[in-house]
């Protein structure tokens, strides 16, 4: 799960690399910028790597640092760092648990673990780059057709490949 969290940032720092300042910083009405987009996944998943450290995540306390989302440097080297900081959780056992903090209600602590946390930072992950992906496709800004599509997503589409290709084999 960790590789899958690692490739979903270094498809990010690929993208990144790409974009010039103005598509990065451009502001989209509520939705932010592409560049905040990115700052909110760093930030959401050095909010799980804090949380493993102590045992309690608290996704709320992200410091929401404006330089990340203007600053492409500063977005890349934040996301080597979190790949860095990642290779040293992977002996970590998924199940080892974890507390987290509800964005809903003030005070209340949830039962977790590594593994449901990781599973929810590379969800949040991709869901924030499809909504990238969206916005850069709407800005004529070609990027990889698989940036922002889920690996189950992945997976299912490789399926109904393989299935119609056997099936126009037959039909010949």
């Amino acid at each position: 799960m960790l590789a899958e969290l690692r490739s979903e940032v270094a498809a990010a720092i690929v993208l990144i690399e790409r974009l010039d300042d103005a598509i990065f910083t451009e502001p989209s009405g509520l939705n932010g910028s592409i560049g905040a987009h990115f700052r909110h996944n760093i930030e959401l998943v050095k909010a799980l790597y804090d949380g493993v450290e102590t045992g309690r995540v608290d996704y709320a306390a992200r410091s929401r640092d404006r330089t990340i989302e203007t600053d492409r440097s500063a977005a890349i080297d934040a996301m080597h760092a979190l790949i860095e900081r990642g290779r040293g959780f992977a002996s970590l056992d998924i199940s080892a648990p974890l507390t987290v903090a509800s964005e809903t209600v003030p005070g209340l602590d949830i039962a977790s673990s590594f593994g449901r946390e990781l599973e929810f930072a590379i969800s949040h992950t991709v869901h924030h780059h499809a909504l990238i992906a969206e916005r850069l496709r709407e800005m004529c800004v070609g990027i990889d057709p698989m940036f922002g599509v889920a690996a189950a997503t992945r997976r299912f589409w490789e399926t109904e490949n393989k299935k119609n290709t056997t099936e126009e084999r037959t039909r010949i």
